[in-house]
């Protein structure tokens, strides 16, 4: 009996404390959805080997789509890009990045993040061999955010991806190094129901 009453005080309580807490501001979190077009320079180096390492440092365009969320401190992207080089047949990633926003004015942030994914790639090496990878990167990011309205914002930034992985041939080995990404963004902000 004891235990029956006890249950329908709480159950009591919780009902009558369910309205109070709805129209509490504090405990909601702001979110929006994001929607970004990115285009920007990267360069990658890799080398060729074993019998005559040559190592390569390539500059190229690209351009990308990412989604995503954010709330007052934090924004999450999926993504993709498409890296444009007379040296590769096709350059590819797709990843995810994580960011801590510093909200430093209500005019701009700044943000600190990781990222990581995979770099899907095909081009001609040494003895005009066809050379195809498909690694895993991870890598970090840094920029600044400025605030064109509250839909849009414009993002300039910089991405370091390490994929630090080897492909081998035939005849070589090619050691896949780095990928950094300067670039800008516009991003749109909306809220979804």
């Amino acid at each position: 009996m004891i235990k029956n009453i006890f249950k329908n005080m709480i159950i009591a309580t919780a009902l009558m404390a369910t309205p109070l807490l709805a129209e509490m501001d504090e405990f909601e979190i702001k979110t929006n959805s994001l929607v970004g077009f990115e285009g920007g320079q990267s360069t990658f180096d890799y080398e060729s080997g074993p019998s005559t390492v040559v190592q390569e440092k390539v500059t190229m365009n690209y351009g990308g789509v990412k989604i995503g969320a954010e709330t007052e401190e934090y924004r999450i992207f999926l993504s993709t890009r498409m890296f444009y080089a007379t040296d590769f047949d096709y350059m590819r990633s797709y990843g995810a990045e994580i960011q801590y926003l510093f909200n430093v004015s209500q005019y701009a942030n700044f943000f600190l993040g990781v990222n990581a994914g995979v770099l899907d790639l095909k081009f001609v090496g040494a003895s005009s061999e066809s050379v195809q990878a498909y690694n895993q990167y991870v890598g970090a990011d840094a920029g600044l955010n400025i605030h064109l309205g509250d839909t849009v914002d414009l993002e300039l930034g910089a991405r370091l991806m390490n994929i630090n992985s080897e492909v081998i041939t035939n005849a070589n080995t090619y050691k896949l190094g780095t990928l950094i990404n300067g670039y800008a963004s516009i991003i749109f902000k909306y809220q979804m129901d």
